[in-house]
């Protein structure tokens, strides 16, 4: 195993670019119906620092993105890294609201919906939905493309239910 892989088992306590490998070791997935083709995940660990009125915490960031292509070219890519000794980039978060035409071709758009928590109403701006992406990007100093929802008011409902369904009332 080299240095820019990570097995699953591995705590996130590296931070950089990783590329994630699977239970066998392999860092490069193919795909069941097209074996030439193929898939690498890549894991992003970050940590940042939030600077608060009296003190500053350090919080853990993890990302994880699929880079996929012809088997051949992920392996030369990760040949390249290795003699590299590191990936360079990050994995970008891209929100892209409904309705844009880059959403028109991808299928199983429900698994991309932004939600508020894992049971969370959908998040929404302007009554549309926001679809919540992330991919690798060779550029370091990428930003995030980051929409922000308007229903507030929805949201904070949801929570307050939950904390209510949650409470002990015989206790």
């Amino acid at each position: 195993m080299s240095k820019l892989t990570l097995s699953p088992e591995v705590s996130d306590f590296k931070e950089g670019l990783f590329i994630l490998t699977d239970e066998t070791g392999n860092s490069v997935r193919r795909y069941e119906d097209d074996p030439e083709q193929g898939y690498i995940v890549l894991k992003d660990v970050q940590f940042r620092e939030i600077t608060l009125l009296t003190s500053t915490r350090l919080q853990l960031k993890t990302r994880q993105a699929l880079y996929a292509g012809p088997v051949e070219v992920l392996e030369k890519k990760i040949a390249m890294w290795e003699k590299a000794g590191k990936i360079p980039g990050r994995i970008q978060s891209l929100d892209i609201l409904e309705g844009d035409p880059i959403l028109d071709n991808l299928k199983n758009l429900d698994r991309y919906v932004k939600r508020a928590g894992e049971d969370g109403p959908v998040l929404t701006k302007e009554g549309k939905k926001i679809y919540h992406f992330r991919k690798y990007t060779s550029n370091p100093d990428a930003i995030d493309m980051l929409i922000e929802h308007d229903n507030k008011a929805e949201v904070v409902t949801h929570r307050a239910a939950a904390r209510i369904a949650s409470a002990d009332l015989d206790a």
